[in-house]
Formats: C-alpha cells, sequence, structure tokens
C-alpha cells in the first residue's frame, strides 16, 4: 500500500488530494501549493535524490509517506531542495542541513506512558565515544572501566553514569510493548545479532557486543514520533504507519528473517545516565 501512494503521490504533485488513511500527507500537502515550476522542479529534485543510491530511494520514499513532521519543517525541506541545484551530493547537504534545523519536530508518542526506556549501543562505539571525551586515554581503559560498570548495582551506577548522556542530542530509544513498564529487553534474543537487527542499528556493526541501557525517563521528558528529521539520510527507517491505532514509530529490522519482528520506536532529548533503573549489561 505505502510504495502505491508514493508513486501516486509522485505521478500528482498539483492533482488530487493524496491519503494515507484517514490523514492528509505532509508533503503531499505542501507540495499541492506550489506553482506547476516549482512543482516541476521538486519532482525533478525528488528522482535525483531516488537515482543516487539504494539510501536516496529509501529517503525519497520516506519523504513522501511521512504524516507527523511539521508542516512548516516539511515546507523548508521543500523549499530547500527547490533552491538548490539539482546535482546528488548537493540535495543530499541541503536535506540533511535543513533536518538538523527539525530535529525532534514529531508528536508526542500515544497510548500509556512508557516507565522503562532501552537503548543498545555498540560496545566499541560508547568506548570510542569515551576516549573522544577524554574520559580515556585506550580503548583497552574504556572497555575495562565499562566491564566494572557491569558489576555495579542500580544505585553505584546511577552515581557513576550522573554526568554521561545516553546518546546524542536526538536519543532514539525502545520500550516493551504492551507491557511498558517492564525492560523492554527481556523478551527480545539474548543474542547481539538478532537484537542489533530487531533495533535496526547499523548493519556494519552486526555481530559485535552490544551495551544495553535501561532507564526511566521523567515525566517531563518528551517520547515522540521519530521523523525524516531525526532519522536524516539514515536507510533504516521508516516513517510510523498512517493509521489512528498507531501510537509510536517502528523499527525497520534490515532482514527478512520472519522471527525478527519490528520493535517501538521512539526519539527524546538528551538524558544522563542517572536515570538508569536497572544494572548494565552487555549482549556478546
Amino acid at each position: 500500500m505505502g510504495c502505491l501512494k508514493v508513486n501516486y503521490a509522485l505521478r500528482n504533485f498539483a492533482g488530487e488530494r493524496n491519503w494515507i488513511g484517514d490523514r492528509f500527507m505532509i508533503f503531499a500537502t505542501v507540495i499541492k501549493s506550489l506553482s506547476a515550476s516549482d512543482s516541476d522542479a521538486i519532482r525533478a529534485r525528488l528522482t535525483t535524490i531516488a537515482k543516487c543510491s539504494g539510501i536516496g530511494r529509501q529517503i525519497e520514499a520516506n519523504i513522501m509517506c511521512e504524516s507527523r513532521l511539521p508542516i512548516g519543517a516539511a515546507k523548508a525541506i521543500v523549499d530547500g531542495l527547490i533552491g538548490q541545484a539539482d546535482e546528488a551530493g548537493l540535495l543530499r547537504s541541503k536535506f540533511e542541513e535543513i533536518c538538523e534545523d527539525n530535529l525532534l519536530g514529531g508528536p508526542e508518542i500515544g497510548g500509556k506512558r512508557p516507565k522503562i526506556l532501552g537503548r543498545a549501543v555498540v560496545l566499541d562505539a560508547f568506548c570510542a565515544r569515551l576516549i573522544k571525551s577524554s574520559r580515556f586515554r585506550t580503548m583497552k581503559q574504556a572497555r575495562a572501566w565499562v566491564k566494572r560498570l557491569c558489576k555495579l548495582n542500580v544505585a553505584d551506577l546511577k552515581n557513576e553514569l550522573a554526568n554521561l548522556t545516553l546518546g546524542g542530542y536526538v536519543v532514539w530509544a525502545t520500550f516493551r510493548e504492551p507491557n511498558r513498564d517492564a525492560n523492554p529487553f527481556t523478551p527480545l534474543p539474548a543474542m547481539p545479532e538478532p537484537l542489533h537487527d530487531a533495533l535496526a542499528l547499523d548493519p556494519k556493526s552486526r555481530g559485535r557486543p552490544l551495551l544495553l541501557f535501561v532507564y526511566s525517563p521523567p515525566d517531563h521528558l518528551v517520547l515522540r514520533f521519530p521523523t525524516v528529521a531525526d532519522a536524516r539520510w539514515g536507510r533504516l527507517f521508516r516513517p510510523a504507519v498512517e493509521d489512528a491505532r498507531c501510537e509510536c514509530g517502528l523499527t525497520a529490522p534490515d532482514t527478512d528473517n520472519a522471527d525478527i519482528k519490528p520493535v517501538p520506536e521512539v526519539v527524546h532529548e538528551t538524558v544522563f545516565g542517572n536515570l538508569v533503573s536497572d544494572v548494565l549489561s552487555i549482549l556478546r
């Protein structure tokens, strides 16, 4: 259904309204308001993006399926692409630049608010971040520290991680469904590869040990639907299903394995390690 709608939208920029479910696609709304020349221009640029690579094709499809990005952000992306020369590299740079200015713009997720969130990080990437922040000089030192953290109880772990962020400006996290008060990693595969796939992490790091953070989001922290702006040029992202019953985003596992199911996906602002609510563990 999604691909059919995308193709229909691309053929009818200035024509009839295009719907998914009972709500209007955000970019179709913007494109419908354009002049004929600008409609032709954005169509040409989206085609260039789609043809530049497999990731570009997914970006183009995601743009046309997005329904939760604020209309102002969608307009900024369309206007920015129209104003850019029709060259793949320049269009990618402009797209990423505008996305960077419109992070965390999606609405709050629906349903019962999760009390527990989970975040999996590739162990080596986490250790590399510790070195970059000058906490340690070598990977050996960083790994030894993390190994020690895994032996701490929750109270001591909170103290050790109090000044350490659990991600960047946009933190991607998951939660358990339907029991949103439970550890989201408990029912998931206890091996790094299938968990890596379920969370749609970078395929290049598949098979490497994962560091699992479990934490309790404070009430003031808004848990949002991820949008194309949050994903930027990421291939393993799909906009949330356009359906009133859809209460959050879903991961897009990079596998045909029927045993690997999408899991809930949310984004939120930076938080610190003092929010952890369970012990730290490494999945090898």
